[in-house]
């Protein structure tokens, strides 16, 4: 076809001429209050985008994501069993959280070709003796990483105190002189699971890292940081969550940029359980498709799923492969890691990543300029804000102006869990000394759940 004729028959509609059309199919409607969806972030978002919504280009390099299986460490054994199952199935790296103080590591990784798999072992505990254990291992292919705040924020204590955290810290990054693969690690997921909005959530990240930063620069320690690696959960806001990720590609570096500090960064997607039910579980499915799907198209390094019945369940080997084949179908059969930056060229996403950008950028200052992130959380000042979006979200699934299925619509009246769940859905509450309030974890379907596992 002749490329005239396209352009003669296609010809290109201004911004007016397209809110012209609208306004006149609302046949006198307001367009403010029809067209205009009013988000939790504060974002404005009209029912059409163009490329003069968009003022900046942005264009990612090309990322080949790794499909990954996340692994709770109780047992070394069983943990390095699973995570050979789970190569043999597909996955492309392993990410070990190691929750065993006495690990042996070279038990956990029997049977893995660290020359084809990358394994990460987030670290749940922190001493000399750790840092010992991990240099006489000589375990030079194996990732470790460590995130003392994201322990102070998810359990309300350090390991010890913050001063003897980081110097710890300290020497565990040093390790990296030796040859060893350490990572500096920003662990975001519990943030996002607590109900924290995606601008909010991104500018923790940078007050997070920005800790982490400030203390080695008056150590005159910033060479010690060889890479960043950052965990963030995702949700089922398909295209925010896009941009969310895509956002921190903007944010990081130039966050970095402010210590003289050049060095690479990764980002880690996981599902988060918040919009997952425990009732009718087998839409959690389709809620994690979504989710990943997302998670490819935001540029996420590695990418990993949560298990549908993961709430009412323990860890199996059928949920796990579900989940599993999800990315594989994901990345095989659509072809998307052949694509430059799949999401690149949509002026609607490029505007939300922007638009996340500058609002996360917002808060991050705000934050830095009432002493920084963890002064607030000693204050509470993060928790309060965050239990304030949740219930604001909350309100909006409670008056069915969103809908969760399973929960708040089309339930499944006839489902009976409490006799045929290996555990309980809800979450554990302990009574406990704590230095600060904790950062909670908060599932939207959990109030009515529970009231309904009560009455069966």
């Amino acid at each position: 076809m002749n490329n005239s004729k396209i352009d003669t028959d296609f010809s290109k509609l201004s911004p007016s001429a397209w809110k012209q059309m609208i306004q006149f199919q609302l046949e006198g409607g307001d367009y403010a209050k029809q067209m205009i969806f009013h988000s939790l972030e504060g974002i404005d978002i009209k029912p059409f985008y163009t490329e003069e919504d968009v003022k900046n280009p942005i264009n990612f390099p090309k990322t080949n994501w790794s499909i990954e299986e996340q692994i709770a460490v109780y047992d070394d054994e069983k943990a390095s069993k699973i995570a050979c199952e789970a190569i043999e199935f597909g996955a492309e790296s392993i990410h070990f959280i190691n929750l065993n103080p006495s690990t042996d590591f070279k038990v956990l990784i029997k049977g893995i070709d660290l020359n084809k798999i990358k394994v990460r072992i987030s670290l749940q505990q922190l001493s000399e003796e750790l840092i010992s254990r991990i240099e006489s291992n000589d375990l030079r292919s194996v990732i470790f990483c460590i995130d003392p705040i994201s322990k102070l924020y998810a359990t309300a204590n350090w390991y010890k105190n913050q001063k003897s955290d980081f110097e710890l810290l300290l020497s565990f990054l040093s390790l990296s002189e030796k040859g060893f693969s350490i990572h500096l690690e920003v662990d975001n997921y519990t943030i996002a699971e607590a109900g924290a909005n995606s601008a909010y959530q991104l500018s923790l990240v940078m007050g997070h890292l920005a800790e982490y930063l400030l203390f080695l620069e008056t150590k005159d320690k910033l060479s010690l940081i060889k890479f960043i690696h950052i965990n963030i959960g995702v949700g089922s806001n398909y295209f925010f969550e896009i941009a969310k990720a895509r956002a921190l590609r903007i944010l990081i570096p130039s966050l970095l940029n402010e210590f003289d500090l050049k060095t690479d960064f990764t980002i880690s997607s996981h599902t988060i359980s918040r919009y997952y039910t425990a009732y009718n579980s087998v839409q959690n499915l389709v809620r994690s498709s979504s989710s990943l799907l997302s998670s490819i198209l935001s540029t996420a390094d590695n990418i990993s799923g949560l298990n549908h019945d993961s709430l009412i369940n323990f860890p199996n080997s059928n949920s796990s492969r579900l989940i599993r084949n999800q990315l594989l179908l994901l990345k095989h059969e659509t072809g998307l890691n052949n694509y430059q930056d799949a999401a690149n060229g949509s002026y609607y996403i490029n505007y939300l990543t922007d638009q996340l950008a500058q609002k996360a950028l917002l808060g991050f200052k705000q934050l830095e300029n009432n002493a920084g992130m963890i002064t607030q959380l000693k204050k509470g000042s993060i928790q309060k804000e965050i239990k304030s979006q949740h219930l604001k979200e909350f309100s909006l699934y409670n008056e069915n102006k969103e809908i969760l299925i399973g929960a708040n619509a089309y339930k499944e009246k006839k489902e009976r869990l409490k006799k045929v769940a290996q555990r309980k859905p809800f979450m554990k509450r302990k009574s406990r000394k704590t230095l600060i309030i904790p950062i909670l974890k908060r599932r939207v379907a959990e109030a009515w759940e529970e009231k309904r596992w009560n009455n069966e």
